[in-house]
């Protein structure tokens, strides 16, 4: 149950890695998903993020994941060689254009920097990656998205030649009690 404000599903995607081989949650950014009222939803959190939480009209929309739906989730970082932002996020049919540009605060001198980890808060949520894509600007193109659902990022480039890095995937969410 995505919708009664017990906190789980709690968990989503760290794009970039601020604790090395650390298995605990850390600090490293997040682009996650909380059941909480007051910042239900895709949001962010740690690392350079802080916390945000901009798209609580979101339930009943493409990416609400009530239901134990199979989400595509795509998100294009930027590496400018001093900052790692968000260039593009989103997830089913839904973007989250307030995020873009937001630095997640990792650097190229953190240990395994640009590794990227999944994460669920706690037994009561657990989340699930398939079909993951990792692509860099001057990657050849991807196939477009088929029929059946898989995602799949192209390179992309900004529109002043920084080069972009694009990661998708499906998320799954399942809570430990049963689906939701």
């Amino acid at each position: 149950n995505a919708h009664n404000g017990d906190i789980s599903p709690h968990g989503g995607f760290k794009p970039c890695n601020k604790d090395g081989t650390s298995t605990s949650r850390g600090s490293s950014p997040e682009l996650w998903f909380i059941d909480r009222d007051s910042d239900w939803g895709w949001g962010l959190y740690n690392g350079g993020f802080g916390h945000m939480a901009s798209y609580q009209s979101k339930k009943s929309s493409s990416s609400d994941p009530h239901g134990m739906k199979e989400l595509s989730f795509e998100v294009t970082m930027q590496w400018d060689g001093g900052s790692y932002t968000i260039y593009k996020w989103k997830v089913a049919d839904d973007e989250f254009t307030a995020y873009e540009g937001k630095n997640s605060g990792c650097n190229a001198g953190d240990s395994y920097a640009f590794t990227p980890r999944l994460w669920a808060y706690n037994s009561g949520s657990t989340f699930y990656m398939k079909d993951l894509v990792i692509s860099q600007s001057d990657d050849p193109p991807l196939p477009a998205q088929n029929s059946i659902g898989t995602s799949s990022v192209g390179a992309s480039q900004s529109s002043i030649g920084v080069p972009s890095v694009g990661a998708s995937s499906k998320i799954l969410f399942h809570h430990q009690a049963g689906h939701i």
